[in-house]
């Protein structure tokens, strides 16, 4: 059990060690001259095509989770999907059984 309470500590403190070394580096690389006029040209191009694809990439992941969490919270949502009348039997679309809520209370 030692070796878990050091770790339930160690973890945090390498993140925040890690935080704290990347904001040292930002800092200085803010100092740095910014280049040539060419080179800002080109930083300018990268930047603009590296946020078109992190809003391509944001849209389809959007669209993703937006889909599997309208499958799993109702699995009425998708009718052909279903394999029996009750609503909480097993879907081909979700990988496991949903367990219904008279179930879940002890």
């Amino acid at each position: 059990m030692v070796g878990l309470n050091i770790l339930f500590f160690l973890a945090p403190l390498t993140a925040l060690i890690g935080l704290f070394v990347s904001y040292l580096f930002h800092k200085n690389m803010k100092k740095e001259d910014s280049g040539t006029k060419k080179m800002q040209k080109i930083a300018k191009h990268v930047r603009e095509g590296a946020k078109a694809y992190l809003l391509q990439q944001y849209k389809v992941v959007a669209i993703f989770f937006i889909f599997a969490l309208l499958s799993f919270i109702s699995d009425s949502l998708i009718p052909f999907f279903t394999l029996g009348s009750n609503k909480f039997e097993k879907s081909n679309l979700i990988p496991f059984k949903v367990i219904p809520p008279q179930k879940l209370y002890f």
